[in-house]
C-alpha cells in the first residue's frame, strides 16, 4: 500500500544584522469573497508575529481600506481590558506562497505603530516557528507543515 503523500514543505527565514525585539514580515490580505485569489491580489501590509496573540488580528484602518464587513463579534482580552470587537473573514498570504484562506481576523485599534496585521497563534501553530539570537543576530524561521520535534535539551 502506498503511503499518502504529505503536503510540500514551505518555509521562510528572516535574517537580521542585530538582535531585534519584534519580528515582522510582509503579508497580503485579500477579500474572502474572492474564491480564487492569488498572492498578487489584495493589499500588502507589514505583519507583526506575536506568540501572545491567540488569533490573527487586523487593524481597524486596514479593515476599512479593504471595505471588510464584520461577520461576527468577539470578546478579546487585551492589555487594557476586555474589548468587544468585530471579526472579519479574509485570505492571508505570507512569504514564499504560504496561504491561509477564509481566516477569521479579530479587529484591533490601529495606534500608528509599525503594522496593520498581527500574526497570532492560530497561524503559528500550523507549523514550526523558531527564533534564535546566535552571534548577536536575530534569525526567525517558519515552516509548514511541522517536520520534527525541536528540543534544545536533547540536542
Amino acid at each position: 500500500m502506498d503511503k499518502p503523500s504529505s503536503p510540500p514543505e514551505i518555509a521562510f527565514t528572516i535574517h537580521h544584522a542585530e538582535i531585534v525585539d519584534a519580528i515582522f514580515t510582509e503579508a497580503k490580505i485579500a477579500l474572502a469573497l474572492d474564491e480564487n485569489p492569488s498572492s498578487g491580489d489584495g493589499v500588502t501590509t507589514k505583519a507583526l508575529w506575536d506568540t501572545g496573540a491567540t488569533n490573527t488580528c487586523i487593524s481597524d484602518r486596514l479593515a476599512r481600506k479593504l471595505s471588510l464587513e464584520a461577520v461576527d463579534y468577539a470578546h478579546v482580552a487585551t492589555a487594557s481590558g476586555i474589548e468587544h470587537v468585530p471579526t472579519y473573514l479574509a485570505h492571508v498570504f505570507l512569504p514564499k506562497g504560504l496561504e491561509f484562506r477564509n481566516l477569521e481576523l479579530m479587529q484591533f485599534q490601529y495606534t500608528d505603530d509599525e503594522s496593520d496585521l498581527i500574526i497570532g497563534m492560530d497561524i503559528i501553530t500550523k507549523g514550526d516557528f523558531s527564533i534564535t539570537n546566535f552571534d548577536g543576530r536575530t534569525v526567525c524561521s517558519f515552516r509548514i507543515p511541522s517536520q520534527h520535534l525541536v528540543d534544545f535539551e536533547e540536542e
